[in-house]
């Protein structure tokens, strides 16, 4: 369980809890005023307070109970186990002497995995680092996260890789070369390759590495079972037993945790943990985690609910209002008015949106129900292009006033530049068009909601039906053209 900061200093010299009223303490040099804080508080403070606690990054240790026995920690276990045993072996090999540094971390979107193998790297590190700071002839151990998403779209992706894992060690290698300074001794890395799928190739036909990418991701396995190069490898990735996990066993058998879905408890816990017993009621609380449970179990969106049924109790609240600091202020009724709202609110915007923002949307609402698994910009640019082809719409934008469009539509919350693991990314307005093309695409946080929405506003409109299914029927010979050559289209 994520460990509450110490309280200032303050608030220890006064006798005051942390998050009291400022109205509960004297300013006075002489005279210190008390008041005990199980009687009276800040309303607006305390649920500020959480407000903060349940933004995704407030916190570095991952977000759940360990005080009970649960799937994610036994998995983050198993993970913190294989960082040990090669940091331990200093590359040489995992938990087990016959495993090589090789894991492959998968799992639904959501549920946490990047936080918990960063975190898992992170406290390993810590643990060997004190050890060798009394110790001359330690090795010293250094993390590198890399996003494969970035690395795929880089001009030379081995160049790209090299330069990441250089800034890891802080300094160029000896002679310009990565192997030799990673076989010197000096350091020993653990490479996290998020998103890993990104670098494996579709194709059923050729043997790995195929592309770029692939051939990038072929020398970073190599380094990783090599025993005179001191590096581990961590893939991270929502693929789960498909096409590319096959194609990345080709490559080098590796070691598997697999992460399930949230149950409704879990949630609960994640829910709890961040905000503490004494701010929503438990019904809600458990409320707002079958609902999400029940779509996928997806902890990101626990948050985002819960955050916004406190952020409506805030609002409602007069100024200066005072409670109990046990009082659970946040009730079910707020749970139920954040989950209902988005739906109307959804409604509302789509409607005032372009013409080409809602065929975008409509578009992209298409892909994200089939197995598509990554949209990119280029993808949804290209499919709204064969519409207008079909002359379903009218001229095109450009590139750029396409992009515009596309951030109207996230600032209204109804898709987000990033992946359905929540990583929301940004493109500089002179990055190359290539970085742009690639940039991945997805529906917001409430896809189910925006989804009905797409088909309640524009899906019984003839216009955007005939884009729509023209999407679809575009998508289908797309498949039918990939198996022909023999690839598999995810």
């Amino acid at each position: 369980m994520s460990q509450r900061p110490d309280p200032p200093a303050a608030c220890l010299t006064t006798g005051t809890q942390w998050g009291d009223s400022p109205m509960t303490q004297s300013n006075s040099s002489s005279t210190v005023v008390t008041v005990d804080s199980e009687l009276f508080s800040d309303s607006r403070s305390r649920l500020s307070q959480c407000l903060g606690k349940l933004q995704l990054s407030s916190v570095h240790e991952p977000s759940f109970s360990r005080d009970k026995p649960s799937q994610f920690a036994k998995k983050l276990d198993d993970v913190k186990e294989f960082v040990h045993g090669v940091i331990e072996s200093e590359g040489l090999h995992s938990s087990s002497k016959d495993g090589k540094p090789a894991l492959y971390v998968c799992g639904v979107p959501g549920i946490g995995k990047t936080t918990g193998v960063l975190w898992c790297c992170k406290e390993v590190i810590k643990e060997f680092s004190e050890l060798n700071r009394y110790n001359d002839d330690g090795m010293i151990p250094t993390l590198c996260h890399i996003n494969a998403g970035h690395l795929q779209s880089a001009a030379d992706p081995s160049t790209y890789l090299q330069l990441q894992i250089e800034k890891a060690i802080k300094g160029k290698s000896k002679n310009g070369v990565l192997e030799a300074r990673l076989k010197s001794g000096e350091v020993m890395v653990v490479v996290v390759m998020d998103e890993i799928e990104n670098l494996i190739s579709s194709s059923k036909k050729q043997q790995p590495p195929a592309t770029g990418p692939e051939r990038a991701l072929k020398q970073l396995i190599d380094w990783a079972i090599d025993e005179d190069v001191h590096l581990a490898l961590i893939g991270i990735s929502n693929s789960t037993g498909d096409s590319k996990f096959g194609r990345l066993q080709l490559m080098h058998k590796f070691d598997v945790v697999t992460f399930g879905a949230y149950s409704a408890d879990d949630l609960s816990s994640i829910l709890e943990a961040r905000m503490g017993p004494h701010v929503m009621e438990k019904k809600a609380i458990e409320f707002i985690a079958k609902t999400v449970a029940g779509t996928g179990g997806d902890a990101r969106k626990a948050l985002e609910i819960a955050s916004k049924s406190v952020q409506l109790c805030f609002d409602q609240l007069p100024e200066n209002s005072s409670s109990s600091a046990t009082e659970q202020l946040v009730k079910m009724k707020h749970a139920l008015m954040t989950i209902r709202a988005p739906a109307k609110q959804y409604h509302e915007t789509i409607k005032g949106l372009p013409e080409e923002g809602k065929a975008a949307l409509c578009v992209l609402s298409v892909l994200c129900k089939t197995d598509v698994t990554h949209t990119t910009f280029g993808t949804l640019r290209n499919f709204v292009s064969q519409c207008v082809d079909a002359g379903a719409m009218g001229e095109l934008s450009s590139t750029g006033d396409f992009k515009l469009i596309l951030e109207t539509l996230e600032n209204s919350s109804l898709l987000q530049f990033g992946d359905t693991t929540g990583k929301k990314k940004r493109v500089a307005e002179d990055a190359p068009l290539s970085e742009l093309m690639f940039m991945p695409i997805c529906l917001g946080t409430q896809a189910t909601d925006i989804e009905k929405a797409v088909q309640d506003e524009l899906g019984k409109t003839a216009f955007y039906a005939t884009v729509m299914a023209k999407t679809r029927d575009n998508l289908n010979l797309f498949r039918a053209k990939s198996s022909q050559k023999g690839l598999h289209v995810n």
